[in-house]
């Protein structure tokens, strides 16, 4: 399809076919990491990121899942 958005980074080619795609694709070029783990100190440049993330067994979460709620931090949350 056509791919009108072009990112605005010097030396980057990457093209999208809606600006919102693009805005998203901006925080790859600065250290912004707005999506924030509730359960830990990790952030990520991308939703997906943190979904990934957040299905790996930890602190307060269980495996493949959401957060476990009063789980202690810490101590791995048992699984389903």
């Amino acid at each position: 399809g056509e791919k009108p958005f072009q990112c605005e980074f010097e030396g980057c080619d990457r093209r999208f076919a809606n600006s919102s795609d693009r805005k998203k694709h901006m925080h790859v070029h600065t250290s912004d990491k707005p999506y924030l783990c509730k359960m830990c100190d990790k952030s990520y440049t991308h939703p997906s990121s943190l979904r990934k993330h957040m299905k790996v067994p930890g602190p307060g979460r269980r495996e493949g899942g959401p957060p476990v709620p009063g789980a202690p931090s810490g101590r791995r949350a048992a699984g389903p």
